[in-house]
């Protein structure tokens, strides 16, 4: 007892020490401390740009003046390209390794700093040190990245490419004795010293509208890779003129052809001259450019009839002057094939893009790289599916612009009760602007077929404010959601307040940035100039520089 009650007395004969001294000190409160080291910088990031650039950020250290970057090779090399490890407590550089690439007098108005011209494929370790001003510097820290696969290839201009051949061009220099090769058909060519100084080559032995892949490889390095599309073979395909008349082309062609049409205006006419009607496909048919650098317009409205199936690639189909209606209809009520638009332009339509009023169920819908833009959506909805189905629809890495501003984007729907549909709906990589803009009391997903499955993935969304966002129906099923950017929209994120809609959900993964993404969309350049979606790769893929 005796002892606890002297400890006690101890403990409070130690509390008034620690109260006076700390009262008697309140005049000289401590407001920073001085430290014989710097601190190392911390939260380094590294982010790959452009395959072989490498974006670094760190937070500043206090007392720190500049900054020293040295780069090593890692000698771990496994890994996916880009692949970035943040784990830097465990990240050293290799013991007795050259430096790769060393950078003095960094300061923090250089920050993020970018180290370029790093070889592809290629796991890199950058190591940060504080330099003070007297010189003292801090230890090091580390992040480790893998480069991507380098991209020396150029866009592949659309009048180089042949039926049978194309003109590849690269921006690496000295590839004399790197082997590009193209798949399909395991075509190979070693590059010459003559086609390395010109940085050019021509390709032969292709095939006709086939897609192929090329890679330019140094050894197990890859250096570039980039796919195109031959055009058409016209030994195989029916050639058709501006001077024809395309519904009787299309009456007189065997099921199964491909049109190949030539530059030009198609003005679809009648016997007695009359504009503009109707373009009939009552069969499976494919209408194709012949020179994808010159595309030919169609001006006119298609409608589908007797399960036709309709493939069109890098054609501009224009509404402009046509009687109002959709730019495409399905006609009649059967089961369709697929229809499929790839690498097109639809504009200048009012009621909106497709209408399907028949009990008719549609196999596939794929539009994939088009631009679509101008269709007003005035006494219809923009994808319009009534008394019809679908098993599948998918777009795909294209833009739509300036449409639906009256009305839905997907309207589908219930038909369930007389059709089988799967309805399946997925949206990957496109960007949207002015979609839906004009706070219409309308939804992005009018979706009620029973037992529908929506995705919603790696998309741009800009100036969209329909009250009821998404959906606020019952039979809408919930989409699966990611890696979503918004820019100026209301109601997808979470409801606007005041709005009174029972909206059924949001995209609560979706991030929302504070500035305009794109580099002009008044005038329709929605090149990318915000650097985190840039690197995630949302929206159109066109747009990422």
């Amino acid at each position: 007892m005796k002892l606890n009650k002297y400890f006690l007395m101890l403990g409070l004969a130690a509390s008034t020490v620690a109260l006076t001294t700390a009262c008697s000190d309140r005049d000289e409160e401590i407001t920073h401390v001085d430290y014989d080291r710097l601190f190392s910088p911390l939260n380094l990031e590294a982010r790959v740009m452009n395959q072989i650039n490498v974006r670094l950020n760190w937070t500043l250290v206090n007392g720190a003046q500049t900054y020293e970057v040295n780069v090593y090779e890692s000698q771990n090399q496994e890994g996916d390209d880009g692949d970035a490890s943040d784990k830097t407590q465990f990240v050293t550089p290799p013991v007795g390794a050259p430096v790769v690439k060393s950078f003095e007098g960094i300061n923090e108005n250089d920050l993020p700093f970018t180290v370029e011209g790093l070889d592809g494929q290629t796991r890199y370790i950058f190591e940060v040190i504080a330099v003070h001003k007297n010189g003292s510097k801090s230890k090091s820290n580390c992040v480790e990245v893998k480069t991507g696969a380098e991209q020396s290839f150029k866009t592949v201009a659309d009048d180089e490419i042949e039926a049978t051949s194309v003109t590849l061009r690269w921006n690496a220099s000295e590839t004399t004795g790197c082997v590009i090769t193209l798949t399909p058909g395991d075509i190979k060519h070693t590059i010459t010293a003559e086609e390395s100084a010109a940085k050019c080559a021509v390709i032969t032995g292709l095939t006709g509208e086939t897609e192929y892949t090329a890679k330019m490889m140094n050894g197990t390095k890859e250096r570039g890779k980039i796919t195109f599309k031959t055009a058409v073979d016209l030994g195989d395909a029916i050639a058709v003129n501006p001077t024809d008349n395309l519904n009787d082309v299309i009456a007189a062609a065997p099921a199964g052809s491909t049109l190949a049409l030539f530059p030009g205006t198609y003005e679809c006419t009648n016997d007695a001259g009359d504009a503009q009607v109707k373009i009939i496909v009552d069969k499976n048919i494919s209408i194709k450019a012949v020179r994808p650098a010159d595309r030919p317009i169609i001006k006119g409205c298609f409608h589908l009839t007797n399960g036709a199936s309709l493939t069109m690639s890098q054609i501009i189909i224009d509404g402009t002057g046509s009687d109002g209606s959709q730019a495409f209809e399905w006609k009649t009520a059967t089961n369709y094939e697929d229809f499929i638009l790839d690498d097109c332009e639809i504009m200048n339509y009012t009621k909106g893009f497709f209408y399907l009023n028949v009990a008719a169920v549609i196999n596939n819908i794929t539009i994939n790289n088009c631009l679509i833009h101008d269709i007003v959506c005035s006494g219809g909805d923009f994808f319009d599916s009534r008394k019809g189905g679908y098993n599948s629809f998918n777009l795909t890495n294209s833009t739509i612009y300036r449409s639906a501003k009256e009305r839905d984007v997907f309207r589908y729907d219930d038909a369930s009760g007389s059709l089988t549909a799967a309805s399946v709906i997925t949206v990957d990589h496109c960007t949207f602007s002015e979609v839906g803009n004009g706070a219409a009391n309308y939804r992005f997903f009018y979706v009620r077929f029973k037992g529908n499955k929506i995705t919603f993935t790696n998309n741009i969304v800009a100036d969209f404010c329909n009250k009821r966002g998404f959906s606020e129906q019952a039979n809408t099923g919930v989409p699966t959601f990611g890696k979503n950017y918004y820019f100026n929209t209301k109601n997808l994120l979470e409801i606007e307040e005041g709005n009174t809609q029972a909206i059924k959900f949001f995209d609560t993964a979706g991030k929302a940035l504070s500035a305009s993404p794109f580099t002009d969309a008044a005038n329709a350049d929605f090149t990318v100039k915000d650097e985190d979606v840039a690197y995630v790769g949302a929206g159109d893929p066109r747009w990422i520089k």
